[in-house]
């Protein structure tokens, strides 16, 4: 059995992560979105998705300070 391959979905807006959750999900990811650079940039260190998906426009840190 294949093991999902992992999205994280990067930004602070509730009705955007729920569009992108689900479509992802739909389509066989696994999907954990957080709301923050922040966090994007912890999650990033300790667990590697295989893919990002940001969000430019965050509050304190914007995608680009996470890339």
């Amino acid at each position: 059995m294949d093991a999902k391959q992992k999205v994280l979905l990067v930004d602070d807006d509730p009705l955007i992560v729920q569009i992108y959750s689900g479509l992802l999900e739909q389509a066989g990811f696994e999907v954990e979105a957080v709301p923050t650079g922040k966090e994007a940039i912890a999650r990033l260190k300790d667990q590697p998705p295989d893919a990002v998906l940001l969000d430019l426009n965050l509050g304190k840190e914007n995608g680009l300070d996470v890339l």
